[in-house]
């Protein structure tokens, strides 16, 4: 995965990753990588996954792997939702929009 080979080679020249992390803090699978265009100016252009086992959720771009300060408990999906914002499934909590500023507890 990411820049190690994995299984054989199909003659194709493969394409760097522009993002790649390893297991070690955890991480498991990473869930989503859907642009978002929405409202929540920070996240505008940047490709949004989710990490399953860490419920960690990230904003990547060509430069940079920054996580978004929301806690997810078990993501198993990310998707931009008919309203143009980010939505998110968690097997624990079910269907949840993220916001600019995150909900009271």
């Amino acid at each position: 995965e990411g820049s190690r080979r994995f299984g054989q080679s199909d003659g194709r020249t493969p394409i760097d990753p522009t993002v790649e992390w390893t297991h070690a803090d955890g991480s498991c699978a990473v869930i989503g990588g859907t642009e978002y265009q929405g409202d929540i100016v920070e996240l505008r252009g940047t490709q949004i996954v989710a990490d399953l086992c860490t419920g960690d959720l990230y904003s990547i771009n060509e430069t940079y792997l920054r996580q978004i300060p929301v806690r997810l408990d078990s993501p198993v999906d990310v998707s931009i939702g008919p309203d143009g914002e980010l939505w998110v499934i968690d097997m624990e909590h079910g269907v949840r929009r993220i916001t600019a500023t995150p909900p009271t507890p």
